[in-house]
């Protein structure tokens, strides 16, 4: 773990995290795909055994976002932007 957020492993990527969201209303969705539309590569999504692509909103709507999500491949240029969806 480094700080607050986790390195991701899984996507075998370089300097890039993976960190838990809450988006379980309107604005944070809209803020949040505000900001995954200016992510150059893939991001992911996950919720309990769920992986779906994190950038489109069908996908996301898969999910039970009523409950705190994983987001995988972040740069670390967009944690900061991120940083208020952040599960307490």
């Amino acid at each position: 773990m480094e700080g607050d957020f986790m390195i991701s492993r899984k996507f075998n990527q370089r300097n890039e995290l993976s960190m838990k969201i809450l988006v379980n209303s309107y604005s944070k969705i809209n803020t949040y795909m505000n900001i995954v539309a200016q992510i150059p590569n893939e991001i992911y999504m996950a919720s309990g055994e769920k992986c779906v692509n994190g950038k489109s909103l069908m996908s996301i709507f898969r999910l039970d976002i009523t409950e705190p999500v994983t987001i995988y491949n972040i740069p670390i240029d967009f944690i900061e932007q991120l940083k208020p969806l952040k599960c307490p």
